[in-house]
């Protein structure tokens, strides 16, 4: 049995991840060598950080939870969470 994928947002951006495809790890590495804050809360990710996570999200098998609300989200809606939350 495969093991489920999952990523934690919270404050518009990435808090937390536990992943084992190759390709959900190959996106993890690319958005943390930008500049990036140890702090969910002090992240202001830049245009091409939130589309590495749109990206993220968007694989066919990952889970989305949204750490904020403590619910499970579509990719759809973490798309639209993403591109439009505002500090």
């Amino acid at each position: 049995m495969a093991k489920e994928e999952c990523i934690t947002l919270k404050w518009g951006t990435l808090k937390g991840w536990d992943v084992v495809s190759q390709e959900a790890m190959d996106l993890l590495k690319k958005y943390h060598e930008l500049d990036i804050s140890f702090s969910a809360m002090a992240q202001r990710d830049t245009p091409e950080q939130k589309q590495i996570l749109v990206d993220l999200v968007s694989l066919p098998e990952m889970k989305i939870y949204l750490d904020w609300d403590g619910k499970y989200i579509s990719s759809e809606e973490a798309v639209c969470y993403i591109n439009n939350y505002r500090h």
